[in-house]
């Protein structure tokens, strides 16, 4: 007997088999394509959480710090600071410094810039227009700083323009009075006020680039690679009419600080909370100086906020001219310094 194959039998006893395979192929074609898609996506979610908690903590801290320098509650507050991505760090061997300088009259003599101010040594010079330093005088003050007691040295300025510091570095809190010819009350020509401050920073690298957000001069600074900077919370810098306010805030952080690799615990206490001064007579040639790894960002916030305000808003050594010598009448100043102490515990 001979046996005869069907060859349509045969096809249809294969094709479920061959449909299976198929089937398997797709579902896991698809699968891996909702993994390539899904994977990124989930990760750029948990990056955008990371990140907008991160800024929420930091915006906790400013709001304390508001809290405290403006006397509403107590003088010290604490906070937990936690990231379990990234990276938390403090600058506690640098600063940012924000430099205000001002003359009493509208003489080009007596209207400085001031060069090299921007690091933390004992020399820097003086630069007006005329050149002429001749019996000019410089009194400068620390005042406390790290258990540092305050102290005064009186300095005669170098034909050149050079003042040189020997007590301490140019650094921390200082006041410096320019004199001429003579260091007398009546003779107070000029002023330059320095203050340096810590900078909390948040790192969060992933494979579209590294995200950062800095927490400095009482604002915040978020940007990410291949996006300019923003700053979020305003410098305390007002402008009215015929006259400028600023809160300098200084926030410093003990030398004992410790970050833990999942955050920290922040003690944030008061340290010196002034009062407001005002100088007794108008003021020329008001000029402020920021320095430190954001320094051209806070320019740019300065000269699109006060646009309108400003003399010349003009950019030179890290100075922002906030009003020329010229001007009629000058300007009414009133600042106030305040100085918060972070005290940090890693967790």
């Amino acid at each position: 007997m001979k046996i005869r194959t069907n060859l349509r039998d045969g096809l249809n006893a294969v094709t479920p088999v061959i449909s299976a395979i198929l089937g398997i192929a797709i579902v896991t074609c698809a699968m891996s394509s909702a993994v390539l898609v899904g994977v990124p996506y989930i990760n750029k979610l948990q990056n955008i959480s990371t990140l907008e908690n991160t800024e929420m903590q930091f915006d906790q801290i400013i709001d304390n710090i508001k809290d405290v320098t403006n006397g509403i509650g107590d003088e010290s507050n604490v906070l937990k600071v936690t990231a379990t991505d990234g990276s938390l760090s403090v600058n506690k061997d640098e600063y940012d410094r924000t430099i205000l300088l001002y003359s009493y009259n509208d003489n080009s003599k007596y209207n400085f810039t001031v060069v090299g101010l921007d690091d933390n040594n004992k020399v820097f010079f003086l630069d007006n227009e005329p050149n002429e330093y001749s019996n000019m005088w410089v009194r400068v003050k620390w005042f406390e700083w790290y258990n540092d007691p305050e102290i005064t040295e009186d300095i005669s300025v170098e034909s050149d323009g050079k003042v040189t510091a020997t007590q301490r570095d140019l650094l921390g809190k200082i006041e410096m009075s320019i004199y001429y010819p003579s260091i007398a009350d009546s003779n107070l020509k000029s002023k330059i006020w320095l203050f340096d401050s810590n900078s909390l920073k948040f790192i969060l690298p992933t494979g579209e680039g590294t995200h950062e957000i800095s927490l400095e001069n009482n604002g915040i600074i978020y940007f990410e690679d291949g996006e300019g900077p923003v700053v979020k919370r305003p410098f305390n810098g007002y402008f009215e009419s015929g006259s400028f306010r600023i809160h300098t805030i200084q926030t410093l952080t003990s030398k004992s600080v410790s970050v833990g690799q999942n955050g920290f615990k922040v003690h944030i206490n008061v340290s010196s909370l002034g009062t407001w001064k005002q100088e007794a007579k108008n003021v020329y040639n008001l000029r402020l100086q920021l320095h430190g790894d954001n320094r051209d960002t806070w320019i740019n916030y300065f000269n699109n906020k006060y646009k309108d305000e400003f003399g010349p808003s003009e950019l030179s050594d890290g100075t922002l001219f906030l009003l020329d010598s010229n001007d009629a009448g000058g300007v009414s100043l009133t600042f106030l310094n305040s100085i918060v102490v972070f005290n940090m515990i890693g967790l």
